[in-house]
């Protein structure tokens, strides 16, 4: 998730711990400790941006997400927060009882697990389990970027302290429903939806007791990624139905699901399907209620223009549920050749969850069609031809370079 996502729903939770637990130190200073643990920590676990964005693309895609997002880091995360928070108040010469300490204790551990958790649930991905087990995991139901996410935190207008932090929240809320009409990623009645939660809320906070509106920014968090993991589950059990049928010789090997921002109806899937020697990525766009928003009427996201990909027809034919575009086929030998000659390739598949590999004008390029919206080289493809320095070494399990 982006870091505005992590952030407001970090002084959301905390606000809310604050506010719903009994005190026995001074209200004000205790809650902007909450807030502030809660907050902070969840944004802590992209400190590893510092390291991954200095070196090249490969170097990124390893080493972000890496070993702050996982469970045992967060553990650390949360200690070093609590440690913080103690010397913070002894300057302060507050003596917090046990009930307090457990307060500041669990928005110590929330803030990095809820970093790790909100990661998760989209199709990015997250290894929380290392060194134990070293595979990604995905949650396939929130967009990176989802506004819902953002509106669920205009509580915090009527309860943060700092003008400059309200400021900036009231930008950042202006911002993404402006976004919404006009980025051509969010239907018109969507946007319009987006619009009326805000001024609900923005009606419930000014009208009701602080309690009453962080509720219910709580509620709209929490019902809105609900919302988002069931049409993601039963949309998963659908197109597993269709590709079974559709594709009877083939072995379903995965199904990448990302909603369009704000909007549960309207899906991007990816089939990853495997026969013989023969792994097939198909694209897809995919509409949960097809009488209501059939697929055609959802935005594209991009899937229209130049991929670097080779993709080519798929051998189905397009209705209200489903409108294909394209697919590639690699060879799984191929794959895992590249990865025994080039240190690069097999990095990167330590990573690729949909990966291609393919002569794309003249060069030789692996890349993973989760990502690949342009005709040059992008987010997640590298040039295999000539000689290049290795990436560090990374434990993450690449489930491609295995034989089955």
């Amino acid at each position: 998730m982006d870091n505005i996502s992590h952030t407001l729903i970090g002084a959301l939770v905390g606000e809310c711990l604050a506010r719903f637990s009994r005190s026995d130190m001074p209200a004000q200073p205790r809650r902007d400790l909450v807030v502030v643990l809660a907050a902070v920590g969840s944004n802590l676990p992209d400190l590893d941006l510092l390291d991954s964005g200095w070196h090249d693309r490969l170097d990124y895609l390893l080493h972000h997400r890496g070993y702050t997002h996982t469970i045992l880091i967060a553990l650390a995360t949360a200690l070093l927060l609590a440690g913080v928070a103690q010397w913070w108040l002894r300057r302060r010469h507050l003596v917090p009882s046990r009930h307090d300490w457990a307060v500041l204790g669990a928005a110590a551990v929330l803030g990095p697990a809820l970093h790790l958790a909100m990661d998760y649930s989209n199709s990015y991905g997250v290894h929380p389990l290392w060194p134990l087990d070293n595979r990604w995991v995905y949650g396939d139901a929130i967009f990176i970027v989802e506004p819902w996410l953002w509106l669920a935190a205009t509580p915090l207008l009527f309860t943060l302290r700092s003008r400059l932090a309200r400021l900036l929240l009231a930008l950042a809320l202006g911002l993404i429903v402006v976004a919404a009409f006009g980025s051509g990623l969010v239907r018109l009645p969507v946007a319009f939806a987006l619009a009326a939660a805000a001024g609900t809320l923005l009606v419930i906070g000014a009208r009701c007791r602080a309690a009453v509106a962080l509720g219910c920014g709580l509620a709209l968090w929490l019902g809105a990624s609900a919302c988002f993991i069931g049409a993601g589950a039963l949309l998963r059990a659908r197109l597993t139905a269709f590709a079974d049928t559709t594709w009877p010789r083939e072995r379903l090997a995965d199904i990448v699901l990302t909603p369009l921002p704000a909007d549960p109806l309207c899906w991007e899937a990816l089939l990853v399907q495997t026969q013989g020697d023969a792994l097939i990525a198909r694209r897809a766009m995919v509409a949960l209620l097809p009488d209501r928003v059939p697929a055609a009427r959802c935005p594209a996201r991009g899937l229209r223009g130049a991929t670097t990909a080779p993709l080519s027809a798929v051998a189905a034919v397009d209705d209200a549920q489903r409108q294909w575009f394209g697919q590639v086929r690699s060879s799984l030998g191929a794959l895992r050749a590249a990865a025994q000659r080039d240190c690069r390739a097999r990095a990167a598949l330590q990573f690729m969850r949909v990966p291609w590999l393919a002569r794309s004008d003249g060069r030789l390029v692996l890349g993973d069609l989760r990502f690949d919206r342009e005709a040059a080289l992008g987010f997640a493809e590298i040039d295999l031809d000539g000689a290049q320095p290795c990436p560090r070494a990374v434990p993450w399990a690449g489930r491609w370079l295995e034989r089955p």
